[in-house]
């Protein structure tokens, strides 16, 4: 849905640090806050922008070679206004994402890495949330440097 005035205010804070040689800590929590100003949905909060967003990433050197990490997202619920004479809005649900991978150093130049995203296979469905997220995949990539 477009919109012609809103507000949007809100505030973002970071945190990355090691927490030992080998394990670093990486985090951010959103805040926003959202009013439509103008238009069928005056006083309602933007389509599908969570007051709350968190995500904290923990990457593990395993070994001189081997990397991995695992990544937790939060996404807070969110207001979806329904289209149509009812005027009503939706609460689409929360939901939390876990995606971890690996990245092994195989020569200088060259790193083969694999991830899994959505581990859990969280639903995030049109009915539900007005929009689907990917189920669980898979990614594999090689980086060559040259």
């Amino acid at each position: 849905i477009n919109v012609d005035e809103a507000v949007t205010q809100g505030v973002e804070a970071t945190l990355a640090k090691p927490l030992t040689e080998t394990i670093y800590l990486s985090s951010s929590y959103t805040f926003t806050d959202s009013e439509q100003k103008t238009g069928e949905y005056k006083g309602m909060p933007l389509q599908q922008l969570p007051k709350h967003l968190f995500n904290v990433d923990v990457t593990w050197q395993t070994t001189d070679n081997l990397e991995s990490w695992t990544k937790v997202t939060y996404r807070g619920k969110e207001m979806d206004p329904v289209t149509g004479p009812s005027r009503n809005s939706i609460v689409e649900p929360a939901y939390t994402f876990v995606d971890a991978g690996v990245t092994y150093q195989l020569t200088d130049n060259t790193k083969i890495k694999g991830a899994i995203y959505n581990l859990f296979d969280e639903d995030i469905n049109y009915k539900e949330y007005g929009y689907v997220e990917d189920g669980r995949r898979y990614w594999l990539g090689l980086d060559v440097a040259f």
